[in-house]
């Protein structure tokens, strides 16, 4: 009796004292949440996200234009035929900021039950580096195809990597066939 009052005493010390925010789930809503789960949430009281699903802290819609709402019916259904799952997901915060996590999602028995542990990493930070990129990228792209000048990039041995339109209407080329020969 003991051991096992140690067991969950520990286990509860790791639940409630993760940096990440962590979730107990139970029918698809939420049962019990961390201190970082109400952080991130921006959320004063955890009786205001017990009971509700994940789709209900969520935008209607996700960015790829899918409901919230039926996306998490088929990330539940998934996670509990395969019994575990991880996908990238957007919440709102209870003041309407949404943000970016990566979902681990984890069935596990207890008392005869099956209860989702829900693992959230906020990647917000991330997914904003990446859409700086991605607009870095297409600002290249477009001043490197739509140039008056001639472009050709190349490596030290003097291989071509790429050549805009207009390095290719001077040359008299095609780009694929510039890259292939290399000159």
């Amino acid at each position: 009796r003991k051991t096992l009052q140690e067991s969950e005493a520990k286990y509860r010390l790791l639940f409630e004292n993760s940096m990440d925010p962590v979730f107990l789930m139970e029918n698809g809503k939420f049962i019990d949440c961390n201190k970082a789960a109400l952080e991130i949430l921006r959320c004063p009281h955890k009786d205001q996200i017990l009971g509700l699903r994940p789709s209900q802290i969520s935008p209607e819609k996700q960015p790829d234009d899918r409901l919230s709402e039926e996306k998490e019916k088929k990330a539940i259904y998934f996670t509990y035929n395969e019994r575990k799952d991880q996908f990238e997901w957007v919440h709102r915060t209870f003041d309407g900021t949404d943000f970016w996590v990566q979902v681990s999602l984890t069935v596990v028995p207890v008392n005869g039950k099956q209860i989702t542990h829900v693992h959230w990493r906020d990647i917000t930070k991330q997914k904003h580096m990446e859409a700086v990129i991605r607009e870095s990228e297409e600002l290249y792209r477009s001043l490197f195809n739509n140039s008056m000048d001639a472009i050709l990039l190349t490596v030290p041995d003097g291989r071509i990597l790429a050549a805009n339109p207009e390095a290719c209407k001077i040359f008299g080329r095609t780009e694929e066939d510039l890259l292939r020969t290399g000159r």
